[in-house]
């Protein structure tokens, strides 16, 4: 009896899950149909173009809804056999990634940085709802820039990308960073005792013992490419980074510029810190970072999900009475009510506003499963 119970709990168990799945599919197209129904009418024609691009994607999670326009280019991964660390080239610059991140993966995530993210708008797609700089509102010859922006899994992923997103980041939505590493590591892994002291591999990339202990769900590849772009430009750059398997790849890519680019092991945070929490982190205050600065120009941008709100009214004296030339880019649709908080804080201060072009497709932190379009960023200034 026991054998035939323990067959019987298996058998029902997966049609269990059959029928969760079939469940689950029919929610998310229910709401994607709700989502097309409430917006076809729309008069703008951001919104239009993003529903023509769903309407062609029954089951797209996509984050940024839009075609894409230019064609993505090839990325060639190069792997420092030393450092056993991997790295690509950003206008002939290196751009490095924490140890073990197998090449394939190092790939993907720069691609989706560069193009999908499109974090620079170099205008990949029809939008760029997250793009930081506009033509009246970027950073100029001698800005001063604070970086904490960056991106975590759990902004989901957008599923109408090509064979390699597909494979590699589809894998990402439904499983944590050490899951899709074992992954990776199954179908591609093999150790690195072949080939160049640094050149192109696609192979594991460090060992166990390697392994950071903190886990550290932030993809990260953006972390870095923004400063990366404008370092010429800026006079001085504060990185912000509570990850510490990111300080490293971090340290290397801006060791070139000695101390033009200060790293800040920390978060850019409201300074209410969780009694709960195992270990304290170290806090910066907007306000704290921004009084570093003098009276030079400055160009923040700040991504820091459900925290972005407090922040900047934690900074509120110190914003409103500043001197010198401020702009802020703020990510502003991780939650339902951030764009219209954002909007009213900055009002409320007295600064001008700018919002990106383009919008978010998401169900992020409502709690309802149902996906709407929100603005990707906010950028506000002083003057």
């Amino acid at each position: 009896m026991g054998v035939i119970g323990t067959v019987f709990d298996t058998f029902t168990s997966k049609v269990s899950d059959k029928n969760v799945e079939a469940l689950q599919d029919s929610v998310k197209s229910l709401n994607h149909e709700l989502t097309l129904l409430r917006y076809e009418n729309s008069d703008d024609e951001d919104i239009r173009l993003a529903c023509e691009y769903l309407k062609k994607r029954p089951f797209c999670a996509a984050l940024f809804p839009y075609e894409l326009t230019r064609e993505i280019p090839a990325v060639e991964v190069l792997v420092d056999r030393r450092r056993k660390m991997c790295h690509v080239l950003y206008n002939g610059r290196p751009l490095f990634f924490p140890r073990r991140e197998v090449p394939s993966l190092v790939r993907a995530l720069y691609r989706y940085s560069l193009a999908y993210d499109d974090l620079l708008g170099n205008g990949y797609r029809q939008r760029s709802p997250h793009a930081c700089q506009s033509e009246r509102y970027h950073i100029e010859e001698g800005d001063i820039l604070i970086d904490a922006g960056g991106w975590t899994i759990l902004d989901r992923i957008d599923d109408s990308t090509d064979e390699v997103l597909d494979g590699v980041l589809g894998t990402m939505a439904d499983n944590v960073v050490e899951k899709v590493r074992n992954k990776v590591r199954d179908k591609f892994g093999r150790e690195l005792e072949e080939g160049p002291e640094c050149g192109p591999v696609d192979g594991l990339v460090g060992s166990p013992e390697d392994e950071d202990k903190e886990v550290d769900v932030a993809l990260g590849c953006a972390r870095g490419l923004l400063a990366l772009d404008v370092i010429d430009r800026v006079s001085k750059v504060y990185l912000v980074e509570r990850a510490q398997r990111w300080w490293r790849p971090l340290k290397m890519t801006f060791a070139p510029y000695g101390e033009k680019v200060e790293l800040l092991k920390g978060s850019l945070s409201s300074k209410k810190i969780d009694k709960k929490q195992k270990k304290k982190r170290i806090v910066f205050g907007l306000a704290e970072l921004l009084e570093k600065c003098g009276q030079q120009r400055v160009f923040v941008m700040m991504d820091l999900e459900k925290e972005t709100v407090e922040v900047l009214r934690e900074a509120r004296e110190y914003l409103r009475s500043a001197k010198n030339p401020i702009i802020l880019a703020v990510s502003a649709y991780h939650r339902t009510t951030d764009y219209a908080d954002l909007l009213r804080f900055f009002e409320e201060i007295g600064y001008h506003t700018e919002t990106q072009p383009g919008y978010m497709y998401t169900d992020m932190n409502d709690g309802h499963g149902l996906r709407t379009f929100r603005h990707g960023l906010l950028r506000a200034a002083n003057f």
